[in-house]
């Protein structure tokens, strides 16, 4: 018997919608949290800190809520394909959102100052669970578009090849500074010639990648019928707390938010003291370079 599988199309459209999730995730994992949020904002790391560890202990939970979910759509267009249809739009306003926000070092009030983190943790944890919303959808794709276990095989190889293709998003930061400066002249106020530069250059490159977002959930079809089976979402987290690479990934996400607290306020340290608060000072003009490099680290 023939076993129904994807075409030619259906995969590229399939990994191009992976690599522009990609370069989203990698906008925000980089040129936000890594970069924007503390040298353009200037929010206290301290603050970002405690912003990514409450979306981190809470993507772990989002994770298998938003996986009871999708296993229980059922719709003319599948379980998965609906949220691939939908979601990138939305994913990619809140990511422009996220960057659009007060100065921190500006605030002339305590309550202006509490509402720009405020505003950073909200759009920050929003995002992450409206990524999750998408993401969960694209990964579970693979074993929909096949029924031939080979095929599935390798187009899950070729999904992790554009994933890490998608991390380019991380030249956002350089992207950024490159129209800063471009900027700098007719707005005279560096401050502000940085802060357009991000939000310019990440409209650019979200619609960019939510376009090519958009082409996994229009360009594919789900091929392969599902059990019939369903669990409830407290069956879901007894199962996975049973499962012993899951219980370690959660605590060691819970245990490694520390650390990054620490190596954010390490970057801050050696931005500001050694530094004399610009980091090109200390590395010359490769500083942009090595301080994206730095950044990666941190988030990963």
């Amino acid at each position: 018997i023939m076993k129904q599988t994807y075409t030619t199309k259906e995969r590229n459209m399939y990994l191009a919608g992976m690599f522009g999730q990609n370069m989203i995730y990698n906008i925000i994992a980089t040129g936000l949290v890594g970069y924007y949020l503390q040298y353009v904002l200037y929010i206290p790391v301290i603050a970002i800190g405690w912003i990514v560890a409450v979306a981190r202990v809470w993507d772990a939970i989002n994770d298998p809520m938003m996986g009871t979910v999708v296993d229980k759509t059922k719709t003319k267009w599948g379980k998965c394909r609906p949220y691939l249809i939908f979601s990138p739009v939305i994913i990619g306003i809140i990511t422009i959102l996220t960057f659009v926000n007060g100065n921190y070092a500006e605030a002339q009030t305590q309550a202006g100052k509490i509402m720009i983190v405020a505003w950073a943790a909200i759009s920050y944890i929003l995002w992450g669970m409206l990524y999750t919303a998408g993401d969960i959808p694209l990964w579970g794709l693979t074993s929909l578009m096949s029924e031939d276990e080979n095929d599935r095989s390798k187009l899950l190889g070729l999904a992790r090849i554009a994933a890490g293709v998608g991390g380019i998003g991380v030249l956002v930061v350089q992207i950024a500074q490159v129209a800063a400066g471009m900027l700098a002249d007719k707005v005279g106020d560096v401050n502000k010639a940085n802060k357009y530069g991000f939000i310019i250059t990440v409209i650019l490159l979200t619609v960019i990648s939510t376009i090519m977002f958009e082409f996994a959930g229009i360009g594919t079809k789900e091929r392969v019928k599902t059990s019939e089976k369903r669990y409830t979402m407290k069956e879901n987290f007894k199962l996975m707390w049973q499962c012993k690479p899951f219980r370690q990934i959660l605590i060691s996400g819970i245990l490694r938010s520390p650390i990054q607290l620490l190596m954010l306020i390490a970057m801050s340290f050696v931005t500001y003291y050694f530094a004399n608060g610009d980091f090109m000072n200390l590395f010359g003009e490769n500083g942009l370079n090595v301080m994206m490099l730095l950044n990666i680290a941190v988030i990963a």
